[in-house]
């Protein structure tokens, strides 16, 4: 009698952890890794936004931080690499001089990190606005 009640229990029992884990969250996809001198052209679509078109065409979208300066395209980006392959947000900043209104204001340098990147689609950057199209 108490047989075939232990192997019920067993059965249960060895059962429940493969329910747990088929319903884990599949984990995230890859980034695709680049090199700060494999950036060619940039846009700043939003205050945290920042679109990157590297050498082979693909295009990176990069979340910052936080609010930095509104970046204009007159003005003066680089960026700094903290890694020789950047593949989180945390591998690279952004340093603007950023003009201000008036041609008489001092320009500032304000330094902007990442919190992640991701690679668009070819049909994620066909749907963006021209003026968000690096």
């Amino acid at each position: 009698m108490k047989l075939p009640f232990l192997l019920c229990l067993v059965a249960v029992a060895t059962a429940a952890p493969l329910g747990v884990a088929s319903s884990a969250p599949e984990p995230e996809a890859p980034t695709q890794c680049f090199g700060s001198e494999d950036i060619v052209n940039w846009t700043a679509p939003g205050k945290r936004t920042l679109n990157l078109r590297l050498r082979d065409g693909s295009v990176i979208q990069g979340v910052l931080r936080g609010p930095c300066p509104s970046f204009n395209t007159g003005d003066t980006i680089s960026f700094s690499a903290k890694a020789r392959r950047i593949c989180r947000g945390s591998d690279l900043q952004v340093i603007a001089e950023v003009s201000r209104v008036r041609h008489a204001d001092d320009t500032q340098v304000a330094a902007c990190g990442f919190t992640r990147f991701r690679k668009l689609s070819i049909e994620e950057v066909a749907a963006l606005p021209s003026q968000s199209r690096p």
